[in-house]
């Protein structure tokens, strides 16, 4: 009994055994040929994204063609624009053009007159048979392309641009033209892989083949013509013709003498269409054949696979658990790595910034302790002002690395002369330098051919830190190497080199693994010895980093550093002495004459608080100016209003203010129909320091835009501008 009722349980386990691996067999099956279609899915699906890519490459190689080609269309008529030539002789030599009378590979120019003629350089005239691309370029006054039959010369594909109205020769020319052969763009139409199985043509809507790769051998001039006479039925050229009037991507499957072929289209500029055409099959042949092999491994290693499919699943399990792990790791050090450096930053900007504070606020007391002893008085003033200074400093560093760290650090290109960089700059320092008997050695080109394309504060922001730190750690006695080489960086660029060298305290091989980081001092007490709040070289990397430039630094503890920038500069035209970078005046640093040149102008002071008021309004009556204070921005334009014309000479204007802001009360004074409204100077004096406020001001209609915490030697400077220069001073 126990035999049989063991030998029925063997049999039913074995039963179960075999139905469980039938079942298995089933579903591997059905797994497999599920797998299967979709491979052959993704194969083709494969298929279609190849060629895609393919034909969208060369889309942007055709788009490239021709809006280069029209940029040197337009760029030519802006020449002729600007050169008025007279003769087809000026023209020769204008363009340089070695073949006035032939069009060759390399294209030639054309111009189109006001008759609707075309001439070439020698003043032979051309017929180009596409009168509308003519009309277009000459009424509607616009760029374009065209392929066109040009006289007997053959097939020519024509960038056109509009001129002004120019007499050559006294033939009006009211367009220019660069013609190329079409032939010398198969280049580009050509793919370099399948062997020549591959084809690909430039076509119009209608199909017609403008330009054909190398590789599109036996087509004729249309290429839906070309493709019938090789097989295709007449249903077939309806769906091709009718992409080729599509602006999008389209793709079509076909069939040629037994053997699937994949046409592709897209539209490119101007309304031309690019087609691709190849065998389906040499797209994913190895694929195929790959799929094919899979089918008899699989089968053949079925078992195995589902035994292995667990062991990967239990241990990807395992590494999902260990990455989250992980993760949650690096996300638990991360935030307590995020609030170490907002703790650290925060020691450090209250530190930094109670410093120059402690500074002031001690200090003043003092004065007040010490207004009977003029000696210590002043002492005390001077030191008040150095504490100002430094936190004004600081401010600014912060203010600057925060744009950069956040993106919004806009650089403001325009021509320089940078011969005398180095020079402009280190004149700011003359007085240290000749305090600490420093000998400055300055190397700079002494005159250059060009301008060039820089952004002038941030190039002087730049080489004011590099200097400042090199008069800072240099010893008296120390020298300091400045130096500034160019050198050609290809066509209309050149490499501009500043050096900066001393042979001061020098930096440890550690320090210089962290120097360009914010807030790194080699030491504690560099700040206390030095001063500087270890933002300035940081800002200076990034600055650089901007300008597509590099910099180095070179040092060792005891011997000195040397810092090279080296920055790539668009050239331009060079521009007057006068318009020089960094030219100093004798006002920059004068004390107002003693003569009062100011003495009964009067002045309308437009600003909200107090002391700031109080001090503008005693800084100006000192130099012998006359001020009427206005609290806000609608008590200033209803003073402005009731004054006699002429009765202010200048308007000082802050912009955050109650009732009314600076903006619009500037544009209330502007409009308000007074003889003197449009002409009387408006200057904002505001704590909005960005460059885009200055902007902003300007836009306005103020004739510029001071700084707070103002620097009086810029406020002087304004007053003889706009004050003295009406005098004929």
């Amino acid at each position: 009994m126990d035999g049989s009722k063991k030998s029925k349980l063997t049999k039913k386990s074995r039963i179960l055994i075999l139905v469980f691996a039938l079942v298995m067999l089933i579903a591997s099956v059905a797994v497999f040929t599920v797998t299967y279609r979709r491979l052959e899915a993704t194969i083709s699906n494969e298929r279609v994204e190849y060629v895609t890519e393919l034909t969208h490459q060369i889309v942007e190689k055709v788009n490239a063609t021709i809006q280069m080609h029209l940029q040197e269309a337009v760029a030519n008529a802006t020449l002729m624009n600007k050169t008025q030539p007279k003769s087809f002789a000026d023209i020769q030599s204008v363009f340089d053009i070695d073949s006035p009378d032939e069009i060759t590979s390399d294209g030639q120019t054309l111009f189109v007159s006001a008759q609707g003629r075309c001439y070439l350089p020698n003043g032979d005239t051309l017929r180009v048979a596409d009168t509308g691309f003519l009309s277009i370029i000459s009424t509607r006054r616009k760029a374009t392309s065209s392929f066109s039959q040009v006289t007997s010369y053959g097939d020519y594909w024509l960038f056109g641009a509009p001129l002004d109205s120019i007499s050559i020769d006294g033939i009006e020319m009211i367009a220019i033209i660069r013609a190329f052969p079409s032939e010398s763009f198969s280049d580009n139409m050509t793919v370099a892989m399948f062997d020549s199985q591959t084809s690909s043509f430039l076509v119009s809507n209608t199909g017609a083949i403008m330009v054909k790769g190398h590789n599109a051998t036996g087509y004729g001039s249309n290429l839906v013509y070309s493709l019938t006479d090789k097989g295709i039925d007449d249903k077939e050229a309806e769906k091709l013709f009718s992409a080729f009037q599509m602006a999008e991507l389209t793709t079509n499957f076909i069939e040629i003498e037994d053997t699937q072929w994949i046409i592709q289209s897209e539209t490119v500029r101007d309304d031309y269409v690019l087609v691709v055409v190849l065998p389906l099959q040499i797209t994913a042949s190895e694929t195929v054949a790959s799929m094919n092999q899979l089918i008899f491994l699989v089968v053949a290693l079925l078992t195995l696979t589902l035994v292995t499919i667990l062991v990967v699943v239990i241990r990807l399990q395992r590494a999902a658990a260990d990455r989250r792990l992980q993760q949650e790791t690096f996300k638990s050090e991360l935030a307590t790595q995020s609030a170490n450096n907002k703790s650290e930053f925060l020691a450090k900007m209250s530190h930094d910034i109670r410093t120059p504070l402690n500074g002031i606020i001690g200090m003043t007391y003092l004065a007040v302790q010490n207004m009977e002893n003029q000696v210590e008085l002043e002492e005390d003033l001077s030191k008040i002002q150095t504490s100002a200074d430094y936190l004004l400093s600081l401010v600014n560093d912060i203010l600057d690395m925060s744009k950069i760290e956040s993106g919004k650090m806009e650089l403001r290109p325009e021509p320089i002369n940078v011969e005398h960089v180095l020079r402009d700059v280190s004149q700011q320092f003359m007085e240290e330098i000749a305090r600490k008997k420093i000998n400055l050695s300055l190397v700079e080109t002494e005159s250059a051919p060009y301008s060039y394309l820089c952004d002038k504060l941030r190039i002087r922001q730049i080489m004011m830190n590099l200097i400042s730190n090199a008069v800072k750690f240099t010893p008296t006695g120390g020298r300091i190497d400045l130096a500034m080489t160019i050198e050609a960086a290809g066509a209309g660029k050149d490499q501009i080199t500043f050096s900066v060298a001393d042979n001061g305290e020098g930096m440890s091989e550690e320090f210089l693994q962290r120097i360009f980081k914010p807030f790194e001092q080699a030491t504690g007490n560099t700040t206390a010895e030095h001063g500087g709040s270890g933002l300035g070289l940081s800002i200076v990397k990034n600055l650089v980093r901007m300008m597509h430039g590099t910099i180095t630094v070179e040092s060792e503890l005891n011997a000195g550093s040397r810092f090279v920038v080296s920055i790539p500069m668009q050239q331009t035209e060079k521009v007057k002495d006068a318009e020089m970078l960094f030219r100093r005046t004798a006002s920059d640093d004068e004390a107002p004459p003693p003569s009062m040149p100011f003495a009964g102008r009067r002045v309308l002071l437009v600003e909200d608080h107090p002391i700031n008021a109080q001090i503008a309004s005693k800084v100006l009556a000192g130099w012998g100016l006359d001020v009427t204070v206005a609290e806000n921005g609608k008590i200033g334009v209803d003073t402005f209003r009731a004054s006699e014309i002429g009765f202010f000479s200048i308007i000082f204007m802050d912009i955050r203010m109650p009732v009314m802001d600076g903006y619009e009360a500037v544009q209330k004074i502007r409009s308000s129909g007074r003889g003197d409204a449009a002409s009387i100077p408006i200057y904002a004096m505001s704590a909005n320091a960005f460059d885009e406020d200055a902007e902003k001001s300007i836009a306005a209609g103020m004739n510029g835009h001071l700084k707070k915490p103002l620097e009086m030697n810029k406020l002087k400077q304004v007053l003889e501008h706009c004050l003295l220069k009406e005098d004929g001073v």
